[in-house]
């Protein structure tokens, strides 16, 4: 063995015994990320160590042959190295950023560069005193380079154990923390599962959420805590999210995640949040928002989100950021959820340009630095028995079993053990177990709790098991064996049709049924693939689509898959195909979101759809053709890929790609029954300008469902497997296949004893026999204990005799072997046991029943004894026994049962002290439920006006009986009683003042509730001054347009205005106020919410259009008066008046009177405008008097039309005039 091999035989050995080398924290991890280039703005000198504990130095990067790059030459700062370490504070050199991560990809590729970037991250921590490094790769996978997931796990893996073997030199362990992505995506090219086991922690970059890049189309929040509307949550992230995604689908334990947490915002120029399109979106960093609040910029709160904005007073403006109050929700979040603790980026942009002072900064130190991580009287538990993969035997009982610990000083006060998230049994002693009997056939999952005697507890990892069968379904399988588009078959088991001239997407496109295709494969010869192609040159007319689908539509629920192959030839092109699998139903439907369905896997080389030229997957599930939800990952897919997506009623639509979870979609689900469809076309038909013919083939092995359940990869692929060893080339949802031939049937084998579930006394001496037959002869039978072999027979018939065998839970197989090598396989479970234990079920109450408190709760129990006899049946709630009972039937009545939620278990004893638990059943006894109550009107902070009447409306409800009567309330004075729904009371003559309005609940049980109070004011009468006026600003033959000017001469403002008038036409549309009656000849106008309040000394402008029918004549609204709420009059001149407007003579030949009366003194402007509306000549521009004003033109212009327009207080009026 050469020096090499003997360094890295020496270099995995370490890895292997440092894996899980990982520091252990006592307190909370607060990491501030420092650039050393920003000293200007905070020195080194002045950083308040007191509010973190690790000091993150930034930045530098690798360099492609492992080299490291820094911006500036004079990069290490000894003084600020031992600063830190005076502190006792960690000082972290940040390798990578967004500046510098450029050098990751070639450095990260080769074991060479990468030792020469860890040997000199080593040597510098060696020399300049840092105590680890953190890793941002800004990202793995950029470029479509799916090498960087392996070659970014070489790295982390040799770093730790170069780090390791370096601490035990130096006397301080290094640490390694890595910055990851919130999105799942990531995940793609970053083995998390592994890394967790070298990393000390993942600095989750919880922020950037929203910004200026395309995908970012809102103006939203940067880092909000929470996700928003539902719209907003489908498409951006949020912490939560973030941190849920590391947590449940990647693995990742809270104690292993550091929250990002962003001292700067996002700036938008738009006016409101969730605005789209957005505009802008740059960052902005904290020390320029603060000084913005009150000086033009109003602070806001977004209490779903949980974090604050900033809206401009005047123009458009919207920015996202973090203080003070949002920060301290964050840091109760990472309390509250375990997680480790929190990471700044960056402390320079939280420091005021004025005071120095850093309030985000301080809200570290006083709510994170120094917590400690409750970790004391923790236990760890392990299930140790069966280990991950065991295949059972169904009908067996499987004895599970753990391994639960705590430091000293605590004891574990019980474990218990759960199959598939359900409550199996609990035990209190050691060693911990619990039988699960009769186990069913499938795939079950495992994993148990240990809870220490100071309430602390610990889950196991989850340990799967299976029966090792195929799963049982109805099923649908094509192996697409055709022989042409034209193929008859097509059309047979499973009713395939091709797409053969016009049809759609895009509308009026061209489908070509000779780019359906079925060719031989090239990487075996047995096999046949589905092309479904596109053709297209540089003439969208030339362009040719393909599509198959099934013509009938028996599928909904259920596994959809098919191993498909994109093809990236448009991404040379600029073509704008979509390569897809999916299910549809009618497309004439997909305006009703109660009958349309579809689900998409979309691919697109070059995507045109959304005008972002990328290689893009995207999962659609859609609700109509217009509302939909989707995910995208942009990277090429070029390749063969097993698709996956899968539905059940009440259960999210997951998609799958090569078995990783693509996205999970909550939002909508099919609602009706669907096709299954291959489809290749081109968006809009776009296509590139070279005039090249090419053809673009999506490919396609095989496709299959399974109807209503969930397979996983390996359960589609084991059934794919076994369809092709079988011959079958396809099979329908009704059993009906078609077989390829000649096919060697499997032999058929049964075990006749000793039966499944028999039991012996030790040492055992087992009788097995076997029966076995096949088309052609059996050459073998072998018997085996699970898989170790005991014995071989060749001849019938088949046996061994197993002797001596000792106390233990056996799996018992017998394989048979046909002459031409098919195998199969029969098993059964034994039990050897002196003393086999007891089986025991609870029988009454059933599982989630429910009493009224105080409840008398009979419990039954059935128990047996296979070999001896029961000696008790023991009771218990919990851990507390209830009971015991020594004869058949079993049974005990638990009295005065008190309100709660209980578990029931009986635990079996036999005549040899073995014992069992029953499975738990879960019972709630409910008390009196309080009754609920609200007050449904007035409204919260409503106002009137004295003397005032208020109707207040309530909704009262009682779970578990009835509304025996409603009291309503003002502060603690009874107002009044109604014992009947709906529940009311009328409060007459309110005088001016505050209230505050509660309504109070009694059920038939005497239980109260008092609803949320109600604020209400009632305001003094306030006289105002207000006065309307009407112009009818044009008219024509069918119809007319008015406008209402409501002017308010008071010092106070005039808020909810009425206006009555009268008119003979119909009118609509009004802008700017709403028509609240409308009877005969009488309208009622009220303002909106734009509109509704007056300001002292202004005015409100509504108008409308009135329509003039057939014989009718104009006649102009009259008769106007205007009112504020109260129904008192508020106006000084209620007469309507008209601005009236006309020119004679017209058509004219030298000079034209333009005659006008004005309603009210008012400023004038007259103008004379060309047929373009240029202005030619100003006639009047003064105020004018009420009353008649005549001005003339004389023209000295060529014939033709002209325009005269008067402009009354902003009222402007456009006529024609004719010129001979």
């Amino acid at each position: 063995m050469n020096i090499q091999k003997l360094f890295i035989a020496w270099l995995l050995l370490l890895v292997a015994l440092t894996a899980h080398a990982q520091q252990s924290y006592e307190n909370l991890v607060v990491a501030g990320f420092y650039p050393y280039t920003k000293d200007y703005v905070l020195k080194p000198e002045n950083i308040a160590l007191q509010n973190l504990t690790h000091l993150i130095y930034c930045f530098a990067g690798p360099r492609a042959d492992g080299s490291i790059s820094t911006e500036t030459g004079s990069y290490h700062n000894p003084t600020l190295v031992n600063r830190v370490h005076a502190a006792n504070k960690k000082f972290i050199i940040m390798m990578g950023g967004g500046l510098q991560s450029g050098g990751y990809h070639a450095m990260a590729s080769a074991q060479a560069t990468r030792t020469i970037f860890i040997n000199t991250l080593v040597d510098w921590c060696r020399t300049y005193g840092y105590d680890g490094v953190n890793i941002d790769w800004e990202y793995p996978g950029d470029n479509n380079r799916n090498e960087d997931r392996a070659n970014l796990t070489a790295l982390i893996t040799e770093m730790r154990a170069a780090f390791n073997a370096a601490g035990t030199q130096l006397g301080k362990y290094l640490e390694i923390s890595i910055d990851v992505h919130s999105s799942l995506y990531y995940a793609t090219w970053v083995d998390f599962a592994t890394l967790k086991n070298y990393v000390d922690w993942f600095g989750l970059m919880s922020y950037d959420y929203a910004g200026d890049w395309s995908y970012s189309i809102h103006a939203a929040h940067n880092a909000p805590l929470y996700c928003g509307p539902p719209e907003i949550c489908d498409r951006y992230l949020s912490v939560d999210r973030g941190v849920k995604n590391l947590t449940d689908s990647l693995g990742i334990p809270p104690s292993q995640i550091v929250m990002g947490l962003a001292f700067y915002g996002r700036e938008f120029f738009n006016s409101a949040l969730y605005q789209t399109p957005r505009e802008g979106g740059g960052g902005i960093a904290h020390y320029d928002v603060k000084p913005l609040i009150g000086n033009g910029w109003t602070r806001h709160w977004d209490d779903q989100s949980k974090v604050p904005y900033l809206l401009k007073n005047s123009g458009s403006g919207f920015i996202s950021y973090d203080d003070e109050q949002s920060l301290t929700e964050k840091a109760n979040y990472i309390k509250q959820n375990e997680l480790l603790g929190a990471m700044a980026w960056e402390i320079t942009q939280d420091v005021d340009k004025v005071t120095k002072q850093q309030p985000l900064f301080n809200v570290l130190g006083t709510q994170l630095v120094g917590q400690p991580l409750d970790t004391e009287g923790k236990p760890a538990v392990s299930i140790t028995s069966p280990t991950q993969n065991f295949v059972f035997t169904p009908g067996a009982t499987l004895t599970i079993q753990a391994n639960a610990t705590v430091e000293a000083g605590f004891t574990i006060s019980r474990v218990e053990f759960f199959r598939n998230g359900a409550l199996l049994s609990t035990d209190t002693s050691t060693p911990f177990s619990a039988n699960w009997q009769n186990v069913p056939n499938g795939k079950h999952t495992l994993y148990a709790i240990a809870y220490s005697n100071n309430g602390k507890s610990a889950q196991s990892t989850t340990i799967n098991i299976t029966d090792g069968l195929l799963p049982q379904v109805t099923d649908m399988f094509d192996d697409f064996t055709y022989t042409s588009a034209s193929d008859p078959a097509l059309e047979g088991l499973n009713d395939w049709i091709v797409v053969d001239g016009v049809s759609g997407p895009p509308s009026g496109a061209i489908y070509s049924k000779d780019l359906i295709t079925f060719t031989a494969d090239p990487q075996n010869s047995e096999n046949k693939i589905m092309g479904v192609a596109t053709r297209a040159d540089n003439n969208p007319q030339n362009t040719r689509h393909s599509r198959i689908e099934t013509s009938v539509m028996p599928y909904r629920n259920g596994t959809f898959a098919a191993r498909v192959y994109f093809d990236d030839t448009p991404a040379i092109y600029g073509d704008g195909n979509v390569e897809t699998f999916y299910t549809i139903n009618s497309y004439a439907t997909c305006n009703n979101p109660d009958l349309y369905s579809e689900c998409d896997f979309e691919y697109l080389p070059w995507d045109a759809w959304h005008w972002e030229r990328q290689k893009t997957m995207y999962t659609t599930t859609w609700e109509t053709c217009e509302i939909r939800d989707h995910q995208k990952q942009v990277r090429s897919y070029e390749g063969w890929h097993d698709l996956i997506y899968t539905v059940v009623d009440g259960q999210p639509v997951k998609y799958y790609i090569d078995g990783q979870l693509f996205h999970t979609q909550e939002r909508f689900q099919p609602d009706s029954d669907v096709n299954i469809s291959f489809a290749n076309w081109i968006y809009q038909n776009i296509t590139g300008s070279n005039t090249t013919v090419r053809t673009t083939t999506m490919k396609v092995d095989w496709v299959y469902h399974a109807k209503d359940v969930i397979l996983s990869r390996a359960d589609v692929l084991a059934m794919v497997a076994n369809f092709r060893s079988g011959g079958v080339l396809r099979k329908n949802l009704a059993g009906e296949r078609v077989v390829s031939g000649p096919v060697n049937p499997l032999p058929t084998v049964a075990i006749t004893s000793p039966s499944n579930g028999a039991l012996f006394t030790p040492p055992a001496n087992i009788v097995i026999n076997a029966t076995a037959s096949d088309n052609g002869s059996i050459t073998s039978v072998a018997f085996y204990n699970g898989t170790t072999l005991l014995s071989t027979d060749t001849s019938s018939p088949y046996s061994f005799n197993w002797n001596n065998v000792s106390a233990g839970n056996y799996t018992i197989v017998a394989r048979a072997t046909d002459n031409q090598g098919a195998t199969a396989d029969a098993q059964v479970s034994v039990v050897v046991s002196s003393n086999p234990p007891p089986t025991v079920s609870i029988t009454s109450p059933t599982n989630n029943a429910s009493f009224n408190a105080p409840a008398n709760i009979a419990i039954q129990a059935n128990a047996s004894d296979n070999n001896g006899s029961i000696a008790s049946v023991a009771f218990y709630n919990g851990t507390t026994l209830l009971g015991t009972d020594t004869s058949s039937p079993y049974s005990f009545v638990w009295n005065n049962v008190a309100a709660g939620n209980y578990t029931l278990t009986a635990v079996a004893t036999d005549n040899g002290s073995a014992t069992t638990t029953s499975a738990p059943v879960s019972i709630s006894v409910i008390g009196n439920a309080p009754p609920t109550a609200s007050i449904t009107s007035p409204a919260n902070n409503a106002s009137f006006i004295a003397p005032a009447t208020i109707t207040i409306n309530a909704s009262a409800a009682d779970a578990n009986g009835s509304i025996a009567t409603v009291a309503f309330y003002q502060g603690t004075t009874l107002l009044g009683t109604d014992t009947s729904s709906p529940y009311s009371f009328t409060w007459s003559n309110v005088a001016v003042g505050n209230y505050s309005l509660t309504v109070r609940a009694t059920d038939n049980q005497g239980a109260v509730t008092t609803s949320a109070p109600v604020a209400i004011t009632v305001n003094p009468y306030t006289p105002v001054n207000l006065q309307v006026t009407y112009w009818t600003i044009v008219e024509w033959g069918t119809g007319f347009q008015g406008e209402v000017r409501i002017t308010n001469n008071s010092s106070t403002a005039a808020s909810n205005w009425t206006v009555e008038f009268n008119c003979a036409h119909n009118l609509t549309p009004i802008w700017d106020a709403v028509i609240t009656s409308h009877v005969g000849n009488h309208y009622v106008v009220q303002g909106t919410s734009a509109t509704q309040t007056i300001a002292a000394n202004s005015s409100v402008v509504f108008g409308f259009i009135g329509n003039i029918t057939s014989g009718q004549s104009f006649v102009a609204p009259s008769g106007f008066t205007v009112s504020t709420p109260g129904g008192r009059l508020r106006t000084e001149s209620t007469r309507g008046e008209s601005l009236e407007l006309s020119a004679y003579p017209n058509p004219f030949t030298e000079s034209i009177n333009i005659e006008f009366i004005l309603p009210e003194a008012s400023i004038v402007k007259l103008e004379i405008l060309n047929a373009q509306g240029s202005k030619l000549q100003t006639l009047i521009n003064q105020k004018l008097t009420e009353g008649k004003h005549i001005a003339t033109w004389n023209s000295t212009d060529a014939q033709g039309m002209y325009l005269y327009q008067l402009n009354v207080n902003g009222t402007i009026i456009t006529k024609k005039i004719v010129k001979e």
